[in-house]
C-alpha cells in the first residue's frame, strides 16, 4: 500500500490544515469541515445544520445565484459538494490540480459568504421537507428511525440530521443564522487537501480561509443518554397499500 505523508498546521485564523500529498496524481481534492452536525443544535434550532448546508450553495456574495455558482465550477471541471452528518458538515471539490487555487476560492466563498437569503430558505425548506417524507415511505430509513428514537430518546440524537418535518417548518432564519455563528468557526474547522498539490499556495489558501469569520471555538456536544432497553415496533400493511 502506497504510503501518504501527511502534514497538519494551524492557518492564521486558527483553522486546522490538512495536507495529503500523493505522487503521480493529476488531481487535487479539498474539503472544508466544521463542527456543526446536527447533534450540535439546540431547540428550536432541530434541522438548521441540514438546511443550512442546502442554503450555501445557493449563491455567494462573488457568485449571487445557484447557477451562476456551479457555471463557476463547471468552468473549472468541477462540481461543489457538502454533506451534513450528526458531527460534522462537510463541503468538498476534486479537481484538475491546475485548476485547484480557483476550486478553493469558490470553495471558501461557498463557506465564507453564502448568502443565506430568506427566499432560498422557503425553497430548501421544501426540497428537505421532500426528502424527509421520501425516507419515511423507506423500510430501511425507517428502521435506522426507529433505532434511532430508542437508543437516544430524548437526545437530538434520536431524531435524523434533517429533524421532523414540524421542526423544518418551524425554523427561522434567525435560527439558521445563529447556528451557524456558533458552529461555523474556524477554531473548530478543517481544511484538508490531498492528491496533487504543486499548485497549491499556502498563502493564498490562507487568505481565503481567513474570509470566513473569527468566531469563538464552538461549545461541545451534550453527551448521549446512558443506554436503557426500550423497544420500537413499526407496523404498516404494505401489501393493502399495493392494492390501493
Amino acid at each position: 500500500m502506497e504510503s501518504v505523508a501527511v502534514r497538519e498546521t494551524v492557518l492564521p485564523n486558527g483553522m486546522g490544515l490538512v495536507e495529503m500529498p500523493v505522487a503521480g496524481r493529476l488531481a487535487t481534492a479539498i474539503s472544508v469541515v466544521f463542527a456543526a452536525g446536527s447533534r450540535h443544535e439546540r431547540a428550536g434550532e432541530v434541522g438548521a445544520a441540514h438546511l443550512l448546508e442546502h442554503l450555501a450553495f445557493k449563491g455567494t456574495e462573488n457568485h449571487p445565484t445557484a447557477a451562476g455558482l456551479s457555471r463557476a465550477a463547471e468552468y473549472l471541471g468541477t462540481e461543489l459538494a457538502g454533506s451534513s452528518g450528526i458531527d460534522n458538515v462537510e463541503f468538498w471539490t476534486l479537481v484538475r490540480a491546475e485548476s485547484a487555487p480557483e476550486a478553493a476560492e469558490l470553495l471558501t466563498e461557498v463557506t465564507a459568504t453564502p448568502r443565506l437569503a430568506e427566499a432560498d430558505l422557503e425553497a430548501e425548506r421544501a426540497v428537505i421537507l421532500q426528502e424527509i417524507a421520501d425516507d419515511e415511505d423507506d423500510p430501511g430509513a425507517r428502521a435506522d428511525a426507529l433505532l434511532r428514537g430508542v437508543l437516544f430518546a430524548g437526545h437530538r440524537l434520536a431524531t435524523g440530521v434533517a429533524g421532523e418535518p414540524d421542526d423544518v417548518r418551524a425554523l427561522s432564519r434567525e435560527a439558521v443564522l445563529a447556528f451557524r455563528d456558533r458552529q461555523w468557526s474556524p477554531a473548530g474547522g478543517l481544511v484538508a487537501i490531498a492528491g496533487n498539490l504543486d499548485y497549491i499556495d499556502r498563502g493564498r489558501l490562507g487568505a481565503l480561509v481567513a474570509r470566513i469569520p473569527d468566531r469563538p471555538a464552538p461549545p461541545p456536544a451534550a453527551p448521549p443518554p446512558p443506554f436503557t432497553a426500550r423497544i420500537a415496533l413499526d407496523q404498516r400493511d404494505v401489501h393493502g397499500a399495493d392494492r390501493a
